[in-house]
């Protein structure tokens, strides 16, 4: 996601990719076709294909993102989320979704 950075760039150039359309989370049916839960770009995150345990309640599986905040809050929020769940912090392993 950050590839595209170039130290000392201007920064007021530096265009962030559009993730609207990126997959957040998905399922397979038993056809082993592929189902999108979640996009980026929703209101809602759906995080529930990532939790294994019966005892967690639908309202920890799911992130509800305010939409009385900046747009660019919200955005710069989602990708910092995204970016940590997806690809994880170097170094170490990426987040799983309990954490997020």
């Amino acid at each position: 996601m950050l590839d595209s950075f170039i130290p000392g760039a201007d920064i007021r150039r530096v265009v962030p990719p559009d993730l609207t359309q990126a997959v957040v989370s998905q399922v397979t049916d038993d056809h082993g076709h592929l189902h999108v839960l979640s996009r980026f770009g929703d209101a809602r995150w759906d995080l529930s294909p990532y939790f294994e345990q019966s005892n967690v309640p639908e309202s920890m599986k799911t992130i509800v993102w305010p939409m009385d905040i900046p747009l660019m809050l919200l955005n710069d929020t989602k990708a910092a989320l995204y970016a940590w769940f997806k690809e994880g912090r170097p170094g170490y392993q990426a987040a799983i979704a309990r954490t997020i």
